[in-house]
């Protein structure tokens, strides 16, 4: 066979290889993070910072810079509130995230609040990828709801600061999220950069988990 023909062969095996590799990692760290959740009862899940720091849900701030803050600076109800971190800091990013698996549909919820120049500073939600809302400008504190469907869902909260000008407080405020019955939950991180997996996996993981929520359920009433 023509060396370079060989060659080729060599390198599409390495990268199915390397590509297999990576499915079988995702599949048998997600079996394993499935079965560890496994234990937890639904609930209905609430959040409003009154802890006074991120540690009553399972959040997730991306990055070392720019993160998410817990803030006294006007909460919608109570005393805190959570609020990006990017402010006054030109093209760049403020992510909070959170995974949930639901066992019932229904009305997801939150309370927002920005100050931003308009175009410049700019607030996204996003349930698995998809973007749900935007805000720019002035916006008082105001409630957002979605309907949301039972099974695996990410949800995504991202200040982008896209331009030069800021105005105001330069950021977006969150407080007051509400969400139907569920377990909290933290993918690994190597799992979730794997975005063209995911998909599947939220199907996968969904279909899982419901197993095991129904198999927990005949048991609960067989022992009744």
């Amino acid at each position: 066979m023509d060396n370079r023909l060989t060659g080729l062969k060599d390198d599409w095996l390495t990268a199915v290889s390397v590509e297999m590799k990576k499915i079988v990692n995702i599949i048998l760290i997600s079996l394993s993070f499935v079965l560890s959740l496994s234990a937890q009862s639904p609930s209905a899940m609430t959040e409003d910072w009154e802890s006074g720091d991120f540690s009553s849900m399972q959040w997730e701030r991306s990055g070392n810079q720019y993160r998410w803050e817990i803030t006294s600076e006007g909460a919608h109800s109570g005393r805190y509130c959570a609020r990006s971190g990017n402010y006054y800091t030109k093209n760049t990013e403020s992510v909070l995230q959170l995974s949930v698996y639901l066992n019932e549909s229904g009305t997801f919820s939150y309370f927002r609040k920005i100050f931003s120049a308009e175009s410049s500073g700019t607030f996204y939600f996003y349930i698995d990828g998809v973007q749900k809302e935007t805000l720019s400008g002035y916006a008082d504190w105001s409630e957002y709801q979605c309907e949301i469907t039972s099974g695996f869902h990410v949800l995504k909260f991202c200040y982008q600061r896209n331009g030069n000008a800021s105005k105001g407080s330069d950021c977006v405020w969150i407080d007051d999220i509400s969400l139907p019955n569920g377990i909290q939950m933290n993918l690994p991180t190597y799992v979730m950069r794997q975005r063209s997996y995911m998909p599947k996996l939220q199907e996968t993981m969904s279909c899982l988990l419901g197993m095991v929520h129904k198999i927990r359920m005949k048991f609960s009433f067989s022992t009744m």
